[in-house]
């Protein structure tokens, strides 16, 4: 069984909880385990409460045990649309690369990231991407000697496959919130790897410096309300984007066709269709009303479950789930940019938004409510966060 905090009381309580120790907890909640992104297989899970307590066992039972995992051989690991459970591998570190800081695009804040490559024992090579404090934690400064050479076997869990890009598609692993790793660690799956290189070398390449601090500049996107968006001349380089929108979700406008079918990347060689989403939807802040229109991944991101999960061919058309009504009457922050079509009035490509994997904003005055807002179409391209 495995824990998860909520996102609005992680400040309150991720303090309780070290990885590593043994806690007795109380006044939780046991409840069926999500379908997807699960740390561990199982059907129950339990959610921690603002009023959960945790009190660390000095001396734990030798019944507890020091891992949990389910390891997936490298050939074995393959990325899809949804993601059940969270993948484990155990391999030995060749490879790692500095700390890396920057702000995503349409982002305000900064991330940092580190890649690490590992080995299994048919010699392929996995490459791991760790994010925030797993990435700048990872050190082997006090295990390592680079004149001998020593091994160094590595467990990681809590990791979801993806597409590397840089390398033709091949597939690697990103860290979740749920990441973890260890060094060296002692279980049976590991003994192969210290039998193999017990008196082999293990020369592991590493950065020449390690990065001493964040040299990113974090931004503070300007805030516009939605009849300023409206204003915005597109040809305007002095004022290019992107902004920052905060709206309430008052209806979805498309009930009976948030869906669609669409195919997988072509570098996958399969011909498995794929539902995605398709959300049109009313905001609506002090200024105004304006119809969004959001793609796959920002949609998802918006309703917290994927497409494939809630389409029900059997289920009326006219019927919404029930994730996609609890949007309604919530408020959003969208990172918002102006697009190529913005200056082409009725008329806009929204290829663009699938293109860079952005959905898109597209503002519709009706001249029949009674606004202050002029008749102006625009295009925005948006990254949506919670408020």
């Amino acid at each position: 069984m495995y824990a998860e905090i909520p996102d609005n009381i992680i400040g309150q309580k991720a303090h309780l909880f070290d990885i590593g120790k043994v806690y007795t907890i109380k006044k939780i909640i046991v409840q069926n385990a999500k379908r997807s992104y699960r740390v561990v297989d199982k059907d129950l899970m339990i959610s921690i409460t603002q009023y959960t307590t945790a009190k660390m066992i000095v001396d734990p039972p030798n019944s507890i045990p020091e891992y949990v995992y389910r390891l997936t051989q490298f050939a074995a690991i393959k990325v899809a649309r949804v993601v059940f459970n969270l993948t484990d591998v155990l391999g030995y570190l060749v490879k790692y690369e500095a700390a890396h800081t920057f702000v995503p695009k349409n982002k305000e804040k900064s991330k940092t990231l580190r890649e690490i490559y590992i080995k299994d024992l048919r010699d392929s090579i996995l490459k791991i991407t760790l994010w925030g404090d797993h990435a700048l934690d990872f050190n082997i400064d006090n295990i390592y000697d680079p004149e001998a050479g020593n091994l160094i076997v590595c467990l990681i869990v809590g990791c979801t496959p993806r597409e590397d890009m840089k390398d033709n598609g091949k597939t690697a692993l990103t860290g979740s919130p749920a990441c973890a790793y260890y060094f060296n660690p002692n279980i049976t799956e590991a003994r192969p790897f210290y039998n193999r290189f017990k008196n082999v070398p293990i020369y592991i390449q590493r950065p020449l410096e390690e990065e001493t601090g964040s040299l990113v500049q974090e931004i503070s996107l300007p805030e516009k309300t939605i009849a300023a968006l409206d204003q915005i001349d597109p040809f305007n380089e002095e004022e290019p984007g992107p902004f920052k929108c905060a709206v309430t979700i008052v209806s979805i406008t498309n009930a009976t066709s948030w869906w669609y079918i669409t195919y997988k990347c072509p570098r996958c060689q399969s011909t498995n269709t794929v539902p995605r989403y398709l959300l049109s939807f009313i905001g609506r802040d002090d200024t105004g009303d304006a119809k969004f229109f959001a793609y796959d991944d920002e949609a998802s991101k918006m309703i917290q479950k994927d497409c494939d999960t809630l389409v029900n061919p059997l289920a009326p058309r006219d019927v919404l789930p029930r994730p996609l009504e609890n949007i309604i009457n919530k408020k959003f922050v969208l990172s918002v940019n102006l697009t190529d079509d913005s200056c082409k009035g009725n008329s806009f490509n929204l290829l663009y938004a699938s293109q860079t994997r952005t959905p898109v904003i597209q503002i519709d005055n009706d001249s029949s409510k009674e606004t202050s807002q002029s008749k102006m179409r625009t295009t925005i391209a948006t990254t949506l966060t919670t408020a």
